[in-house]
Order: C-alpha cells, then sequence, then structure tokens
C-alpha cells in the first residue's frame, strides 16, 4: 500500500510495474534489454478517485465513441475477429440521414452521421455569425498540401465555410463512415500500380470474409 495523505491511498493490486525496452541514446544495449520500469496506475478502478474526477477524464472500455451512446463501440483487446468487426462498425456508412435531419448528434448512431451534425451545425454557425469571427484563427499555422504526402485524400487550408465543409466531406469519403454509392472503391489510385484502391470497410470485410474485393463491386 502507498500512503498518499491521511485519506488517501493506493493499493498494490492498483499498480503495475513491467520492464520494457528503453528508447533514445545510452550505449549499445539500450535497444537490447528490458532497461527501463514502467509503472501504470488503475486509474479507472481506482477507490481513491472520486467519480467526477475519473467521468469526464478516464474512458471507460469497451465504450460507445458516438454521444448517443448507440452505434459502434470501441474496444481495448487484442486482434481477433471480433475486434475486426469492431473496426468494420466504425467504417460502416449510414444507410441515410433521416435520424439526423435535424443536426441533432445526439440521434447519431454511425460516424457518417455524426459527421452529417457536425456539418449542419457548421452551417447554422455560418448562418449566424460572420465567417471572419467563426474562422478567426492564423491562416499561416494551417496545414496545406506541401507538408504532407498520403496515398488517400488530400490535405488543404481550412479559412472559410466552404473550405470547411470540403474538409468534412473529405474526412468521410475517406472512411470515417463513408457514404461510396455503393461500390467497394473510394476513388483513390493506389500510387505505383494505378489501381483504383478499395474503402477500409470492405478491406475488413475481406479479413473477415477471406474474399477480395475489386473496386467496381
Amino acid at each position: 500500500m502507498l500512503r498518499i495523505t491521511d485519506d488517501i491511498t493506493i493499493e498494490d493490486w492498483e499498480l503495475t510495474e513491467q520492464f520494457v525496452r528503453s528508447s533514445g541514446p545510452g550505449g549499445q544495449n539500450v535497444n537490447k534489454g528490458a532497461t527501463a520500469v514502467e509503472l501504470r496506475f488503475e486509474a479507472a478502478r481506482s477507490p481513491a478517485l472520486p467519480g467526477p474526477v475519473k467521468a469526464p477524464r478516464i474512458p471507460v472500455y469497451p465504450g460507445h465513441i458516438l454521444p448517443s451512446g448507440k452505434g459502434p463501440k470501441a474496444h481495448l483487446r487484442r486482434f481477433s475477429k471480433d475486434q475486426i468487426h469492431a473496426f468494420r462498425e466504425i467504417e460502416r456508412a449510414p444507410e441515410n440521414f433521416d435520424k439526423v435531419k435535424d443536426g441533432d448528434c445526439y440521434k447519431a448512431e454511425t460516424i457518417g452521421g455524426f459527421y452529417h451534425c457536425v456539418k449542419k451545425k457548421l452551417e447554422a454557425l455560418c448562418d449566424k455569425y460572420p465567417s471572419k469571427e467563426v474562422f478567426c484563427g492564423d491562416p499561416k499555422k494551417q496545414i496545406g498540401p506541401e507538408h504532407y504526402w498520403g496515398a488517400g485524400g488530400e490535405v488543404f487550408p481550412v479559412t472559410g465555410e466552404k473550405s470547411a465543409l470540403r474538409a468534412i466531406a473529405m474526412i468521410v469519403e475517406e472512411g470515417e463512415g463513408a457514404d461510396l454509392g455503393g461500390r467497394a472503391g473510394d476513388g483513390d489510385m493506389i500510387p505505383g500500380i494505378e489501381e483504383e484502391d478499395i474503402a477500409h470497410f470492405f478491406k475488413f470485410n475481406e479479413i473477415l470474409l477471406s474474399t477480395y474485393y475489386c473496386a467496381d463491386d
């Protein structure tokens, strides 16, 4: 038992110690032997911390990703078939936006539905306030295409409503609940072989079903 104050103590089971490989400079043995000590604290289950302290800061797993408490859950577990199922559900496109047509994110049951709500809220905000009051940051701090290269998507500065909505559409298109019109292809070309890549949902399906998709499937 570790006594912090007269009123607060930490039990032995709340602390886990393990030796891991150290990183950084320190000789030839630094990345070969387990020379660093990693100490973990079971904060989520600790009776020493009151509920109000733990609740807003420490997520509980498995837990729902969306504020509605519905839809996909996030898990902390080893790679498994169940985990692939969870990943696939995160990438599942919404059947439609009827449940969130009013922009209420607490009704969203898919990632795509949640981003639809973000889009609606942004449009309402821009209708109410001038663009310069909504997008008031220094544009020089925005990341542009010169800072990034990747196989899919693109990076561009967000400086107003038009570019912000374009950014949301890009996030959705790149797999965060994409609605791809019933095709497996996501519109991005694979560098080097110039074939259309497939969306993340279908990639997880390939693992689950031991199958292979073409872009037009």
